[in-house]
């Protein structure tokens, strides 16, 4: 992904959705007017988004709203299916001008739907699973699989009608926050970089600190301290950089500190990620998309489709 902080979406013009699996390494944080369900069939995951930072395991399926501010961290290898679909599509529920605000959350729980988890994540890798079909009716096959995952979700998951005016307080202060994200991850290498943040978007330490922690969960040092481990990583698998070189270039005061950031953010050490361990293959592209078996994600679609 792209240092956009607005990710344009582009649907293919039968499909009413777009729909794709892939590796999940890191993205940028980022907003779109679609809605983004996510199910992650294989790893683990880190979301940024809302109130607090949540760990996607295994077969949890997760909605991000539209115009949410959003990011990714793989806690290791994974598969994440990802279906993007336009926010008008539940106009005739919500009426012109406002839309739905799901709580479809297999995480916290907080707010299940009627019918349970399960019946939405088979019905979203049904989805999925239209994508592997090249036949002369594999577009009326995604319409018929997705319309049932939105009807599942309109029937089953808990929702509000919120009223999006054409320019709200809420949607400049989220574009706020994924212009900071997008300038920490530009100038991570940089000292003091909180108050260069501050200075740069003429705002406060202080409101810099509500903006991040309402809209992702984390506070400003989190998010110059992954931003840092993103760019580490870059020049661990790409270079033969020594390490210490390579944690002041990317903003640590020192050594000691580079390995206990990079350790709590990834769990290994920054010379145990140089050797792969825990990574997967070394060789693998720096970008928020990774490689992927295409045969085991069609191999897990139908898992998680069938149970």
């Amino acid at each position: 992904m792209n240092n956009s902080v607005f990710e344009p979406i582009e649907h293919e013009l039968l499909a009413p959705a777009k729909i794709f699996v892939t590796g999940m390494e890191s993205s940028h944080y980022h907003w779109h007017y679609d809605y983004e369900i996510l199910v992650l069939l294989k790893g683990r995951l880190q979301v940024l988004c809302g109130p607090s930072p949540m760990l996607m395991e295994e077969g949890d399926i997760f909605l991000v709203n539209s115009k949410m501010v959003h990011g990714y961290r793989g806690d290791q290898e994974n598969l994440c299916l990802f279906i993007q679909f336009p926010s008008n599509i539940f106009e005739h529920i919500s009426g012109k001008g406002q839309q739905l605000f799901f709580y479809l959350n297999s995480v916290s729980k907080q707010f299940p739907p009627k019918e349970g988890y399960e019946i939405l994540r088979r019905s979203a890798c049904k989805t999925g699973l239209t994508v592997y079909r090249k036949d002369a009716a594999a577009y009326l096959a995604q319409n018929a699989a997705f319309y049932e995952l939105m009807a599942g979700l309109a029937e089953g998951v808990q929702y509000d009608i919120r009223r999006y005016p054409r320019h709200t307080d809420s949607t400049a202060e989220g574009q706020l926050v994924a212009e900071i994200g997008a300038y920490i991850d530009a100038n991570c290498g940089q000292q003091n970089l909180t108050e260069s943040v501050s200075r740069h978007f003429g705002i406060s330490e202080k409101s810099l600190y509500r903006y991040t922690k309402s809209f992702l969960g984390i506070s400003p040092k989190e998010m110059i301290d992954t931003a840092r481990v993103e760019k580490a990583k870059g020049f661990l698998r790409m270079s033969r950089k020594s390490i210490s070189v390579i944690g002041r270039e990317c903003g640590f005061t020192n050594e000691a500190t580079f390995y206990r950031v990079f350790k709590k953010e990834t769990g290994i050490t920054p010379k145990e990620y140089r050797r792969g361990e825990g990574t997967g293959p070394v060789e693998k592209e720096i970008q928020g998309y990774l490689n992927f078996d295409k045969k085991e994600a069609e191999k897990l679609l139908h898992y998680y489709a069938e149970n």
